[in-house]
């Protein structure tokens, strides 16, 4: 029996250190990117709507654009919800 084998009664081993933090996966990356893009756009046409004065087809345009930028916000942070959530869990080795 070696030295380290041998330990007190009712002394708790000591707990290995905590691993380096987990990477976040490629998804969640690109949600991140394309949601902050998608605000970015979406701000900066609602501020033009209202700040500049347009002719009826481009203003259309600029609510197209808005809604559109919106849209794909919402559908950009469930993906990084969703994949940070993922991410999360170790993953089960296949088999």
């Amino acid at each position: 029996m070696k030295e380290g084998d041998v330990r007190p009664i009712g002394v708790e081993p000591p707990e290995p250190p905590p691993g380096p933090p987990p990477r976040s996966s490629r998804l969640h990356s690109a949600a991140v990117l394309i949601s902050a893009i998608s605000a970015v756009t979406a701000l900066l046409s609602f501020a033009a709507f209202l700040t500049l004065t347009w002719s009826a087809t481009t203003r259309r345009t600029v609510i197209a654009v808005m809604f559109f930028s919106v849209a794909v916000f919402l559908a950009a942070v469930s993906a990084t919800i969703l994949s940070a959530a993922r991410d999360t869990y170790a993953r089960r080795p296949p088999g």
